[in-house]
């Protein structure tokens, strides 16, 4: 979940951009359609069971939101308690994950086994240490009307054996199987539950970095290119300024072109830094899916303070295991993004507070939803915690080497600019121009004055 190294303007406007194509789609994909007319919040529930039996989950999850309401507003005319109603909301939304459960078994989609536990997952880390996740709750059986009596754990543990043995046989993208993927890592350590998990999550951000170093590398000396040429776009701009003020100038077709022209003109292409980190994501989204594929099976490892022994001293405070929620964890994850974002280069150094306020409102984003809204086990986000360091050493590490100097390699009116025979050797280390030697074009040079290159047309057909 990391930011790709070189963390420049262009990247983060395009994850911004897509962040808000994904809410767009959610909200259009996730639009209810209008609910059935019923009274009552037990004529809510029957109808729920009915579109259970029939595998129906998604028009039964529909539903909650107005059986909720009912038992709020009998909360408030003191119909019910709140214990009462606790009870019954749980018991509506076990009975979407159950309907999940059945329309998995009933397609054999891991898809739908997922939607299902992450419908109860919710409620399982909210009422585990509560007694009302071991009471009896009725759900529909093989009719609406048959009634199974089951508890809430009974329902979490069903439900994660099955998608767990489903993630055993499924193929990530088809390819290869991620839960056998991630189990070799764990083995090379012996599988031991005290060490073996958190070293296996370093050893993959270790094989992820090592495959897009070349790629993030590029991206960083791409943006370290950028801030070199920001002193002559800024020049360009002061002169366009001087004749519009009001700044509307950056959308006319001149500029533009002047822009187009000053890249060309030093050889830099502005959308260079894009493709190097949307090439990176392929790999990130599918190292996600492998470690999906076993985050049932990191609740065997622990990390340093993650363990059942302080998880049980802290009444849950610090997670059980690598399988669970870790806040502490969190915030580690979220510091190391922001120092991650604050390392590296900007290719505009005018915008380099917004970029960097961009990114840390990222990263806080990030973390909040994760320990929020979208909880991830630990030994995902201690996967990102190396990645980030692996990718601020990188960083560090590209400030460290030495930059050349930003030259034109284009002439403005077309051509290129001749390569100085001085510099042009060859094997017997005797300058040459064109494959012959000169002794005068060493000495002199094809410019006579080398600051200002004359420059040179192509030679017509």
């Amino acid at each position: 979940m990391s930011l790709p190294a070189g963390g420049n303007k262009s990247f983060l406007n395009i994850l911004l951009f897509s962040m808000m194509v994904f809410l767009g789609l959610q909200l259009v994909c996730n639009s209810r359609p209008p609910a059935p007319l019923v009274n009552t919040a037990p004529e809510i529930l029957t109808k729920m069971r009915e579109l259970a039996v029939e595998n129906k989950p998604d028009q039964a999850k529909q539903l909650l939101g107005s059986y909720n309401t009912k038992l709020q507003e009998e909360l408030k005319a003191g119909k019910l308690k709140q214990p009462e109603v606790d009870r019954l909301s749980l018991q509506a939304h076990l009975t979407v994950a159950d309907a999940y459960r059945r329309k998995a078994l009933a397609t054999n989609n891991v898809k739908v086994a997922e939607l299902g536990f992450v419908e109860i997952s919710n409620w399982e880390r909210k009422y585990k240490n509560n007694p009302i996740w071991k009471q009896p709750i009725d759900l529909p059986g093989t009719k609406a009307t048959d009634i199974v009596p089951t508890t809430g754990a009974a329902v979490y543990q069903q439900l994660t054996e099955d998608l767990d043995k489903r993630y055993r046989g499924d193929k990530v993208w088809g390819l290869v199987s991620g839960y056998y993927l991630i189990d070799s890592l764990v083995n090379l350590t012996g599988k031991n539950p005290a060490y073996s998990y958190a070293v296996a999550a370093l050893i993959l951000a270790l094989i992820v970095r090592a495959i897009i170093w070349p790629l993030a590398q590029k991206q960083l000396m791409w943006g370290r290119q950028m801030s070199q040429l920001q002193p002559t776009i800024k020049e360009l701009e002061e002169a366009f300024k001087k004749k519009d003020p009001t700044g509307a100038y950056r959308n006319t077709p001149e500029f533009q072109q002047k822009m187009m022209g000053l890249y060309k003109e030093y050889g830099v292409n502005p959308m260079a830094g894009c493709a190097p980190a949307l090439l990176q994501m392929p790999l990130f989204l599918f190292v996600y899916a492998c470690m999906v594929h076993y985050r049932f099976e990191f609740r065997n490892g622990t990390f340093l303070w993650i363990n059942p022994g302080t998880s049980a001293s802290t009444n849950g405070f610090f997670a059980p295991s690598l399988g669970d929620v870790d806040y502490i964890l969190l915030v580690l994850y979220g510091v190391s993004m922001i120092v991650s974002t604050l390392l590296a280069p900007v290719s505009d150094p005018n915008q380099a507070k917004l970029s960097r306020r961009l990114g840390i409102g990222i990263a806080v984003f990030m973390t909040i939803a994760m320990a929020l809204f979208f909880p991830v086990p630990s030994a995902f986000v201690l996967y990102w915690i190396f990645t980030n360091i692996f990718s601020s050493l990188q960083s560090l590490r590209a400030y460290r080497l030495p930059m050349p100097e930003l030259k034109k390699v284009n002439a403005p009116g077309g051509g290129v600019f001749p390569v100085d025979p001085i510099k042009q050797t060859g094997k017997n280390g005797k300058a040459h121009t064109n494959g012959k030697t000169n002794g005068k074009a060493a000495t002199d040079g094809l410019f006579k004055n080398p600051k200002k290159p004359t420059a040179q047309k192509p030679k017509e057909d």
